[in-house]
């Protein structure tokens, strides 16, 4: 079944199921992120969260979620970790997409308190 037509199968619950996809798909990234000791690994998974974060079309607060995420990897993450995640997401298009206006004040966040040096 293609995607449009479990769109349609859907009708006016798509919105939900959508939701409810991205939201276990990003909670389940963040978990392994957490898990994960390899950080190439775990980039992969914070990059995952992010993005299923950004694909939820009824998040409610999508700039404040992601901003306290930002924070608390702000202030528990190694600086040049934090920075390879902002590198992998201010390069991609798609995501920048997504974020839309939020995109420049969220990632102002890492590069007004995150320097290379730690």
């Amino acid at each position: 079944m293609q995607d449009d037509e479990l769109k349609e199968l859907l009708g006016n619950d798509v919105s939900v199921v959508l939701s409810m996809i991205s939201q276990k798909l990003a909670q389940k990234m963040h978990e392994e992120a957490l898990r994960e000791k390899d950080r190439t690994k775990r980039l992969r998974y914070l990059i995952g969260f992010f993005y299923y974060t950004a694909q939820d079309p009824d998040a409610k607060d999508l700039s404040g979620t992601l901003k306290e995420q930002l924070k608390h990897l702000i202030d528990t993450e190694d600086p040049v970790f934090v920075l390879q995640l902002y590198e992998e997401l201010a390069h991609d298009d798609q995501f920048k997409r997504m974020l839309g206006e939020d995109f420049s004040p969220l990632f102002d966040l890492i590069r007004k308190n995150v320097s290379p040096e730690g």
